[in-house]
């Protein structure tokens, strides 16, 4: 008997900068990166089904933010590393 295999896919977004989750205590307004997980998912989806459920669950994430869909933008797995990786490299930078 073959052995199940599950998958964890990654749904990565970023809210546009004017969100109310971007706003820093002086005001500056900032993108604000997220990355939803579905995890332990029974099949690989090839690419088309891939972007489907990404597009679909903008709502989902506008719902949370209680934002607009139009705040809510779909992006690679490279462009949410890439921020998320400077992001922390700023809070070290800025730690007592």
């Amino acid at each position: 008997m073959k052995p199940k295999m599950y998958y964890d896919l990654k749904f990565p977004f970023k809210l546009k900068e004017g969100c109310l989750l971007g706003i820093q205590d002086d005001g500056k307004q900032l993108p604000v990166y997220t990355l939803l997980t579905m995890e332990n998912a029974k099949k690989p989806i090839d690419e088309k089904e891939y972007s489907e459920m990404h597009e679909r669950m903008r709502q989902q994430v506008a719902d949370m933010a209680q934002e607009d869909i139009e705040m809510v933008v779909c992006i690679s797995g490279e462009e949410y590393e890439a921020n998320v990786e400077q992001e922390e490299e700023g809070d070290e930078e800025n730690a007592p």
